[in-house]
This record gives structure tokens, sequence and C-alpha cells, in this order.
């Protein structure tokens, strides 16, 4: 009896796992991203909530998103921020990284990414992170699983070798 229910209780615990893991989002799924800009030069967005040095998530607002989010940091030729946004990324590769672009005149870094919220100050992919969460939970679950059947038809380790006596004939 013990048996059958320690089975049946990783099998619930093995489909809540895998349940889980499809509920997180996917890099197709709608994402919500913060949506700011800051130009230090410029008439209209003259308040910095948006920099890296100055971000506030809480004041900040955000947008749901089809593709993704993006963070863009523009620099003239003296290094000096000419602007600097939050916003929703436009179709193309996202590859959770940040791409910098060189001109005469100007730089020009563009982070991408995929998932909520990704583009504050800093991210790490999630898409990485996802899969090797899911590892890690069906590993655990399988091991949990193993020890105790060991456990419960007297097969472990611990017992067998406690049997093992050496005596001489």
């Amino acid at each position: 009896m013990a048996v059958g229910r320690s089975s049946l209780t990783a099998s619930i615990g093995v489909f809540f796992l895998l349940h889980l893991v499809m509920l997180l989002p996917t890099e197709s799924s709608a994402v919500e991203c913060f949506v700011c800009s800051y130009a230090p030069r410029s008439n209209t967005s003259r308040l910095d909530l948006c920099s890296e040095t100055n971000f506030t998530e809480t004041v900040v607002n955000t947008r749901t998103c089809e593709f993704g989010c993006e963070r863009v940091a523009t620099y003239d030729v003296n290094g000096e921020l000419e602007s600097y946004h939050r916003n929703c990324a436009q179709d193309m590769p996202l590859t959770n990284t940040c791409e910098t672009t060189e001109t005469v005149i100007l730089t020009r870094i563009v982070c991408a990414c995929d998932y909520s919220y990704c583009n504050t100050a800093t991210h790490a992919s999630s898409s990485s992170t996802r899969l090797s969460l899911m590892f890690v939970m069906l590993y655990c679950v399988w091991h949990v699983t193993a020890r105790r059947n060991l456990q419960l038809h007297g097969d472990s380790p611990r017992s067998s070798s406690a049997s093992m006596v050496y005596s001489p004939a």
C-alpha cells in the first residue's frame, strides 16, 4: 500500500511541475515592458526617471508588448548621454543581449529581451533560466522518488552494506 501511495505522490508531483513550467511565459507570448524616455537636452523629457542611474520601477509606466522589450542608450562623440529610452521591441530577433553600434558621431547601445519587465537596469536570459529551472526541478523529483522507492523496498544502500559482514571460514 505504501509503495502505491509513494508512486502516486511522485506522479502528481511530476504532473504539477510540468504544468507549472508550461505556465511560465515564452518568447512568443505578449510581455509587459517599462516605457519611458530621457533626453537631457530636450525641452520635453528633462526629468530623468529612465536612465541607468535614475531608473525607478515604481514610477515608470508599463505597456503590454507583442515581441518583447528594449532599452536604448545613445551617446554623442564625447560620450555624453543624448537619449535613453525603454520601450516595446520592434519585430526583430530578441537575443536577450545588448548590441553596440558606433558611428563617427554617436554610439548606440540596444538591449532587447523577451520576458516581462526585462528592460530594467540589468537582466538575464529567461529562456536558459527557465530551462535550467525545469531540469533542476525534474531531477529533484526523480531523486526523491528513487530514494523513497529504495527505502520502501528495503534496497537502500545502507541496509545492504550493513548486511555484508565478513566472517572468516
